[in-house]
């Protein structure tokens, strides 16, 4: 069987890796910023790595969205207004990375995680410039965060290191109550986005689905964990750890490529 074709101690490495990206979906996020490099430290291709993330934590992206079944409810005409674009942008983006060679996706990975590292670490910075641009009438403000949401998903599917902070900082246009609120739309999008990226690369055959298996079984662990104790832990000092661990990997990552 194809399962028993790869060492055991890679699926547990693979699952452990994934509860843990998954908690960091469900709170800070840049949980792919764990799990792309360690499963190319596992032998996995660029795109099969990548590919192979998005499908195993996909799960763990579904076990978190209970956890926040009263805020999703509260803001269902957001979700209905954003669902559509969200979808067409995750076809586009997981269109475009079938296109992508493996070698070009081996440079542009790390140029995104470090590029996503810093949207993280200034994440605030970026929101509160957000929340003082004024667009003016209510009807302006969610037709720019609409758009927003179409190229934020086609990045997320792409490759979606730091997407959350993307999100989060375009619903500054709308002013929610809370920040949970917040926290609550943007997992059901990148949800969905991931949805439709993980029906893509299965068709095209970019899963290693022995090892996407094994991540699934622990990032719906991580994503059940983080989602019903985002309000106890320590979401910066978990974003402090994603930034400096992207950082470092990119700086690894692009180093590889001309040793």
């Amino acid at each position: 069987m194809l399962i028993f074709s790869i060492a055991i101690w890679k699926l547990i490495i693979a699952s452990i890796v994934a509860f843990c990206a998954s908690i960091l979906n469900a709170t800070s996020g840049g949980g792919s910023f764990l799990t792309y490099p360690t499963l190319l430290l596992l032998g996995e291709s660029h795109l099969i790595a990548n590919a192979t993330s998005t499908v195993g934590l996909w799960p763990g992206l579904i076990s978190n969205l209970p956890g926040f079944k009263h805020e999703l409810t509260t803001q269902k005409k957001f979700l209905k207004l954003f669902i559509l674009p969200v979808l067409f942008g995750a076809a586009t983006g997981s269109y475009v990375l079938t296109k992508t060679s493996d070698e070009v996706f081996s440079y542009v990975a790390p140029l995104l995680i470090v590029s996503g590292s810093f949207v993280l670490q200034f994440h605030t910075k970026i929101e509160h410039l957000f929340d003082k641009v004024k667009l003016g009438s209510e009807k302006r403000k969610i037709a720019v965060v609409t758009i927003s949401t179409y190229f934020i998903a086609i990045y997320a599917a792409y490759f979606g290191a730091g997407v959350g902070v993307l999100f989060l900082a375009a619903f500054a246009f709308l002013k929610l109550e809370n920040i949970y609120h917040s926290i609550a739309i943007k997992n059901f999008l990148a949800t969905s986005s991931n949805t439709i990226a993980t029906a893509y690369f299965s068709f095209a055959g970019l899963v290693h689905w022995p090892v996407a298996v094994a991540m699934a079984f622990g990032s719906i662990s991580g994503g059940i964990v983080g989602s019903r104790h985002i309000r106890k832990i320590d979401k910066d000092l978990m974003r402090r750890f994603v930034v400096i661990f992207g950082i470092l990997t990119s700086i690894g990552l692009l180093t590889a490529q001309f040793v």
